[in-house]
C-alpha cells in the first residue's frame, strides 16, 4: 500500500481541507483560484507534481493516471467546497502548455500531433472544464494497459463540479515527426535551452483552447530564460526579452480582437528566480536582475533591466504602445 503523494486516496481529504481554510481566509481578498499548478505536468516533473516516487511502482506511467484521477476528484470537491462559502469564488485548471505541430503534412505527423495534443494537455482540462473522461482517452488507457480505479461518485463529482476557467502557461511550441519522436521545428529559432521561441503558437493555442471551452482564460506564465551578466556600467540590455515579450502580448491583441475573454496575462517573471525546469538561478526570466549565481554567491544587489521601464510603460499605456 503506497501513501506517497497523489497516488494515496488519502491526499484527496487532506488537500481539500487545507483549499477550504484558504478559501474561508481570503476569499474577500482572491477572487481567482488555481487548483493545481500545471497539472499535465505528471512525466518531466512527476515528483514536484504528484509527490511520487519512480522505483516505488511497478507501472509508474499506470501509477501516475491513478494520482491524476485522485487530483481530479480533489479539484472537484475543492470547486464545491469553494462555491458553498463564496459564489462568487473563481477556480480554474492550469496547464503548461504542451502545444505541438506536425513536422510536415504528412497525415502520420499530422496524427501524432493529434495525439500529443491530446494527451499532453487537453485530456486534463476536457475532465475538469467539460466534466467526464474523454473517448480518446479511455482508448488510450485500454491500448497502454492502464486501468484507473474510480470508485462510486466520483465521475458524477466530476461532472457536477466543473472549473470556471483555464489558466495556460505558454514558452514555446513543441514538433513531432511521423514516428512520434519530438524534433525541431525548422521555421522556429530557440534559446540555449532548447525552447523554441514561438510567439505565434500562443495565438494558436489559446484559440483552440477557446474554440473548444468557451471559458474565461489567463496566461499565467509567459518569458524567456536567458543566461545574463551584468555590463561593464552595471547595466542589462536585454532587446531579446523585450522583443519575446512584444511579439506574444501582440498575439494576445489578436485573440481579443477574435473576441476571446481574456482576462489577465502574468508575465515570468518579474524578478530573476531558480528556474523551476532547470533548476539554476542563470536561467533568468526576470525584469529585475538579481546578483545570485547557481551556487547561492552575489551581493543580492537588484538591478532593473531595460526591460523593466519597457513593460512598465506597456501597463502603463494599458498594451497600446508596445
Amino acid at each position: 500500500q503506497h501513501h506517497q503523494g497523489w497516488y494515496g486516496r488519502e491526499t484527496i481529504e487532506m488537500y481539500v481541507n487545507y483549499a477550504r481554510t484558504c478559501f474561508e481566509q481570503f476569499h474577500d481578498l482572491v477572487p481567482y483560484w488555481i487548483a493545481v499548478n500545471q497539472i499535465n505536468l505528471i512525466f518531466g516533473e512527476s515528483f514536484s507534481s504528484l509527490g511520487m516516487i519512480m522505483d516505488e511502482y511497478e507501472d509508474f506511467t499506470a501509477a501516475k493516471y491513478q494520482a491524476v484521477h485522485h487530483e481530479f476528484v480533489a479539484n472537484a470537491l475543492l470547486v464545491r467546497a469553494a462555491k458553498a462559502i463564496d459564489p462568487q469564488i473563481q477556480v480554474g485548471v492550469m496547464l503548461a502548455d504542451q502545444m505541438t505541430y506536425p513536422l510536415n503534412s504528412d497525415p502520420k505527423a499530422c496524427e501524432q500531433a493529434l495525439e500529443a495534443n491530446r494527451m499532453k494537455d487537453y485530456f486534463y482540462s476536457d475532465v475538469q472544464l467539460r466534466g467526464e473522461y474523454p473517448g480518446y482517452a479511455k482508448r488510450y488507457f485500454k491500448e497502454h494497459h492502464i486501468t484507473i480505479q474510480i470508485e462510486p461518485g466520483d465521475a458524477e463529482l466530476i461532472k457536477e463540479n466543473t472549473m470556471d476557467f483555464l489558466a495556460v502557461a505558454y514558452y514555446y511550441s513543441h514538433c513531432v515527426d511521423a514516428s512520434g519522436k519530438k524534433v525541431a521545428n525548422p521555421f522556429t529559432n530557440a534559446t540555449q535551452w532548447g525552447w523554441t521561441i514561438d510567439p505565434t503558437g500562443l495565438y494558436i493555442a489559446m484559440s483552440s483552447y477557446w474554440d473548444r471551452y468557451h471559458v474565461p482564460m489567463m496566461i499565467a506564465e509567459n518569458g524567456i530564460g536567458v543566461e545574463e551578466t551584468l555590463d561593464s556600467e552595471g547595466q542589462i540590455h536585454d532587446d531579446y526579452r523585450i522583443a519575446y515579450h512584444r511579439e506574444h502580448i501582440a498575439q494576445m491583441r489578436k485573440l481579443i480582437e477574435d473576441e476571446v475573454e481574456l482576462f489577465a496575462y502574468t508575465l515570468w517573471s518579474p524578478f530573476d528566480i531558480v528556474s523551476g525546469n532547470s533548476c539554476e538561478m542563470e536561467k533568468r526570466y526576470g525584469l529585475i536582475y538579481v546578483d545570485v549565481d547557481n551556487n547561492g554567491q552575489g551581493t543580492r544587489k537588484l538591478v532593473k533591466k531595460d526591460s523593466y521601464a519597457w513593460y512598465q510603460h506597456v501597463i502603463e499605456t494599458e498594451g497600446e504602445e508596445l
